[in-house]
C-alpha cells in the first residue's frame, strides 16, 4: 500500500514530467513566485520542476504537489486526473 508521501512524490513527478503543474498554475492565474512561496521553495527550482528539467524530490516537492492539488480542485474537469481521490472533498 502506498503511503501518502509516496502518492505525493508520484504526483509531483507526474506534474513535472507532464507539464500539468505549470498548466494548472497558469490556468488558475497564479504566479510562479506565489506557488514557490506556498511550496517553500525558490522560483528557479519551481521553474525547473515545471519544465521537467529537474525531477522534484524532497518535502518541498510534496508541498508543491499539495499546492497544485488545490489549484486542480478549482477545476472540476481535471480534478480526478491522477487517482480519483481528493482530500478537499
Amino acid at each position: 500500500m502506498a503511503t501518502p508521501e509516496h502518492v505525493l512524490m508520484s504526483d509531483a513527478i507526474f506534474l513535472s514530467m507532464s507539464g500539468e503543474g505549470r498548466r494548472l498554475r497558469e490556468r488558475a492565474d497564479v504566479s510562479v513566485p506565489e506557488v514557490a512561496a506556498a511550496a517553500g521553495t525558490d522560483v528557479l527550482t519551481l521553474l525547473r520542476w515545471e519544465t521537467g528539467q529537474v525531477l522534484p524530490s524532497g518535502s518541498q516537492s510534496m508541498d508543491w504537489a499539495r499546492v497544485v492539488h488545490v489549484l486542480r480542485c478549482r477545476e472540476p474537469a481535471s480534478h480526478d486526473a491522477l487517482d480519483g481521490s481528493c482530500p478537499c472533498s
